[in-house]
């Protein structure tokens, strides 16, 4: 059966996406309504923040899963099943400002954080005063975009380096992609933005083309070649509309742009064993950034052990892509904690 996970050499089966909606319905759903509990704690500037988690019996390890922009914790429930399945703890927080936590502005769909500092510090918070609490296994982390780049700062402390064993990073938002808009001239433009907005004593406002949450057509969708996970996280943001999250402010691109400055800059401090997980197609986050990451850490004589795969033919979100790409990279993510126990 595609569906019974089971070690061997490695070599695991995830695939499920031309049974998906029984699957959902036999698997994940009675999973998410039985085993998965939900919980919040307080972050920077008293943001109320969000997670969600499932406990194993006898766990190997305890993954901590950090999503990406406009993500909810709720989206990684075939996830999270996944990694049950193979007897990890799981967590999963929903970044402030986005899922179920707390909205920092009004106008609760516009992408915005005060600091990008803050993102890392409520990670930080979640991993250190609240997850090593409750377990004592070994810890790893899974993360998405800029959930990536969120959790990349993380690893650049001390204490993050003594706790975390492995971690693997998908999509990570090193650079943000502009296309063939050169990034000099995008920096201008959000400049331009930005202070225009701060000297009018505007709320933050949308960046050039940026809009409230819209449903996109699968066809002309930028995330994933998978209909299936596609329709159905499509379905949960209209089941839990508070949920949803639209554009980008200027003020949210000046601090992603300042926090991936800051990776960069701390290179050197990177010393966590992880893989970067690469899409071909992706035209959300800038790829080369990615490169250039990988090789500035390898720079480093003492750096741990850091590898960089592509995936042919994958959009952004390798984790929610077809099941011939999915599967593989999850099977990659597995190996490399099930080696860094």
């Amino acid at each position: 059966m595609n569906h019974f996970y089971m070690f061997k050499k490695m070599t695991i089966s995830f695939d499920k996406e031309e049974t998906f909606d029984t699957f959902l319905q036999e698997h994940i759903v009675p999973f998410w309504q039985d085993t998965v509990q939900q919980d919040y704690f307080i972050g920077e500037n008293n943001a109320v923040i969000r997670y969600c988690f499932c406990l194993c019996d006898n766990p190997v390890g305890t993954i901590v899963v950090s999503p990406g922009r406009i993500e909810g914790y709720i989206k990684y429930q075939e996830l999270m099943y996944d990694l049950y399945t193979q007897n990890y703890n799981v967590y999963v927080i929903d970044h402030r400002g986005q899922g179920f936590s707390k909205r920092l502005i009004e106008h609760a769909e516009k992408g915005y954080v005060e600091s990008f500092n803050y993102y890392v510090r409520d990670f930080a918070f979640f991993i250190e005063e609240v997850i090593v609490k409750q377990t004592n296994t070994p810890l790893y982390i899974l993360a998405h975009s800029m959930g990536s780049a969120i959790a990349t700062r993380y690893m650049q402390r001390k204490t993050a380096q003594q706790l975390i064993k492995a971690a693997a990073l998908c999509s990570p938002m090193y650079g943000i992609y502009t296309g063939k808009l050169p990034l000099s001239l995008a920096k201008g433009l959000l400049a331009l933005s930005h202070n225009i907005n701060r000297l009018l004593h505007r709320p933050p406002a949308y960046f050039m083309g940026q809009m409230n949450y819209h449903n996109v057509p699968f066809m002309l969708n930028p995330l994933t070649h998978s209909e299936p996970r596609y329709q159905w996280f499509r379905e949960l943001y209209e089941t839990y509309p508070e949920a949803k999250l639209g554009g980008v402010t200027t003020h949210w691109l000046k601090a992603a742009l300042t926090g991936m400055e800051r990776i960069f800059f701390h290179a050197d401090d990177f010393k966590t064993p992880a893989i970067v997980l690469q899409a071909s197609q992706d035209i959300v986050v800038d790829n080369s950034a990615q490169h250039a990451f990988v090789k500035r850490v390898q720079h480093n004589p003492h750096h741990a052990p850091i590898s960089l795969t592509t995936y042919e033919h994958a959009k952004h979100e390798i984790l929610f892509e077809k099941d011939n790409i999915r599967t593989p990279a999850l099977s990659s993510i597995l190996a490399l904690f099930s080696n860094h126990r």
